[in-house]
């Protein structure tokens, strides 16, 4: 049996085992279910199809989609020597690519308090903004 570990509605681990083990047991059986997937207390459902959403846009494209307030509060804190340095050149260097997925991506959407689902947003806009 497939078992699927779900937090706030979405599929965050799917376990195959021979037995319910007593620490799965409120986990419910995940059929086709992947992570990813959201569940609403009765049936899974895939997500939303992302192909649309390319894997790389600009600094500059973001700066512009964030909006300059959103933008200045992560430059201060960029200025901060603490911060990693790669994180504060990436932030100056505004037309350098950024690829979904990769460390310096999540740290910037940290940085501006980003969601992944913003983060979707913000790279399906991208290629409408000095594409």
């Amino acid at each position: 049996m497939r078992l699927a570990c779900v937090s706030d509605g979405v599929v965050v681990n799917v376990i195959e085992a021979q037995d319910r083990p007593d620490w799965a047991a409120d986990w419910p059986e995940a059929g086709d279910a992947a992570p990813g997937w959201t569940w609403d207390g009765t049936s899974f459902a895939p997500p939303a199809e992302t192909a649309s959403v390319p894997e790389e846009i600009s600094i500059l494209q973001v700066m512009i989609l964030v909006g300059e307030e959103r933008w200045s509060a992560a430059e201060a804190v960029a200025a901060d020597p603490a911060l990693p340095w790669a994180l504060r050149a990436t932030i100056r260097q505004a037309g350098s690519p950024l690829v979904r997925g990769s460390e310096t991506m999540d740290a910037l959407a940290w940085l501006l308090d980003l969601t992944p689902e913003e983060v979707d947003r913000i790279f399906a806009a991208g290629t409408q903004v000095l594409a």
